[in-house]
């Protein structure tokens, strides 16, 4: 029988301890590595600039491609024509950036490495002006730079001749103050039309509900209550008037109830008048933005109606049909209120419109007593969305 017994030779202490020793050290390297790499993987480094319209159109938004979040950030405006930018975190870093070189806003983007962090100096084209503001992406670890349209007096007004880096300063020298940026006394600068460049267009539905009437000398009668909704089209036109007021054109095509009831019946027999249109409206639009996303607006323009359905119902619900007693198309004079919310690349709207009609609805004809001119009424609430 073999008995085996437990080796009694062991390591002397000495070399336990060395060993132990030896593994300590071997594990401090490796932790210290890895920090190491973690920490140089968190200094953020900027890799690329670009730049996209913004959501509401009025501007663009420039953005600084991050690896990470930076420390600190700031703009300063020494000119109207000049946006300076500093980004700032221990360890920053910035790769070969190819900064934006075509662009018919920006001149030119300029890069300056610093010893922590870079520094940006973007010189506008001339006649363009922009309100600037600058802040974290929410969604992410870039920073962004809001360039808004604005007015001359609207850039003047966040210019500080004392805004400059330690950086600049040192650049000063080679970006010498145009003539044209003189000191302005902000008072007298006129405000004048001018224009932004951009046209664009949205389309959509809008719908919603209305209130219908005629207007006659001595003539009597209650609103017919309907609906009305249809296909939309918000043009942006690139002209701006005084006091930043954007304009553009509002038309599409409409399907609208008009019509009233219980007229004077020594004009008319009958307990309601049906007259449904297909309007083409043609309104020019001012908008003014009370906030980046919310413009309230103001329309005023013509707009055609062609009559596909004329009908007169009796109390006894009998139907007549007009057609051949009621005029084809109908002019009307449109004006109404209403606000964009602009959310994302969407918008949201709501109208008031009011529209006057400025032919007669029947034609002319004897049956008529003494020819009297009914002319359309009309009063309509809608809401919908633009993409």
């Amino acid at each position: 029988m073999l008995i085996f017994k437990p080796c009694e030779k062991f390591l002397p202490y000495s070399d336990y301890s060395m060993m132990r020793q030896f593994t300590i050290v071997i594990f401090a390297i490796l932790i210290y590595a890895l920090t190491g790499l973690s920490l140089i993987e968190a200094q953020p480094r900027l890799e690329r600039i670009s730049i996209v319209e913004r959501a509401d159109s009025r501007g663009y938004v420039l953005r600084y491609h991050l690896t990470g979040m930076v420390q600190d950030f700031n703009i300063a405006r020494p000119r109207a024509d000049l946006i300076l930018m500093e980004l700032s975190s221990p360890g920053f870093t910035v790769s070969s950036v190819i900064p934006i070189t075509e662009f018919d806003q920006i001149r030119e983007i300029d890069l300056i490495e610093l010893e922590n962090g870079v520094g940006v100096i973007i010189y506008l084209n001339e006649g363009v002006f922009f309100k600037t503001d600058t802040y974290p992406d929410i969604n992410g670890r870039d920073i962004l730079l809001s360039l808004e349209t604005g007015t001359r007096v609207e850039a003047l007004q966040q210019v500080s001749e004392d805004e400059y880096f330690d950086w600049y300063e040192t650049e000063a020298p080679e970006i010498e103050t145009r003539p044209s940026e003189e000191p302005v006394v902000r008072e007298e600068l006129p405000t004048v039309p001018r224009t932004d460049g951009r046209l664009g267009i949205k389309f959509g539905v809008l719908a919603g509900v209305s209130s219908a009437n005629v207007f006659a000398a001595d003539f009597g009668s209650a609103s017919r209550n309907g609906i009305s909704f249809g296909l939309s089209a918000d043009i942006s036109t690139p002209f701006m008037l005084p006091y930043d007021i954007h304009t553009g054109i509002e038309t599409g095509v409409f399907f609208s109830q008009k019509g009233f009831e219980n007229p004077d019946p020594q004009f008319l027999s009958g307990v309601v008048f049906e007259f449904d249109y297909i309007e083409v409206p043609v309104l020019v639009k001012f908008k003014y933005e009370v906030l980046d996303f919310v413009s309230p607006y103001v329309m005023i323009g013509p707009s055609i109606g062609f009559m596909v359905n004329a009908e007169r119902v009796r109390a006894d619900d009998e139907r007549r049909d007009l057609d051949d007693r009621t005029k084809t198309a109908d002019i009307s004079a449109v004006a109404g209120i209403g606000v964009d919310v602009n959310l994302f690349n969407t918008t949201f709207s709501a109208q008031i419109i009011n529209s006057f009609g400025a032919s007669n609805v029947f034609r002319d004809e004897p049956e008529i007593r003494d020819l009297v001119r009914f002319r359309h009424r009309y009063l309509s609430l809608v809401a919908g969305i633009r993409f």
